[in-house]
């Protein structure tokens, strides 16, 4: 039952380091591809703009749930710019 276990621990790092692989090959994909890179339907960026401030400020990091298709007044949302695509634009409702 030991080397059972002792076998089973020392393969966790190489678990990790295969799903670190498998990450880095999808942020690959997707930003060759021009998409959002996600990971589990949810994407990290960093806030750039004064807009937000009192609630969200400059440098600050969010994470976005990019699944979420429900919203309401008064939630924070991150959409690309209708008139410059490249642009990402986080406002509250």
């Amino acid at each position: 039952m030991k080397d059972r276990t002792k076998k089973i621990l020392n393969m966790i790092p190489y678990a990790f380091l295969a799903i670190a692989f498998a990450l880095l090959v999808s942020l690959s994909f997707s930003l060759k591809n021009g998409n959002t890179p996600t990971v589990l339907g949810r994407a990290i960026f960093i806030v750039v703009s004064p807009s937000m401030e009192d609630t969200i400020m400059v440098g600050d990091v969010i994470i976005i749930n990019t699944n979420a298709d429900e919203f309401t007044v008064g939630d924070i949302i991150t959409f690309h710019n209708p008139s410059e695509p490249e642009m990402i634009i986080t406002h509250r409702i």
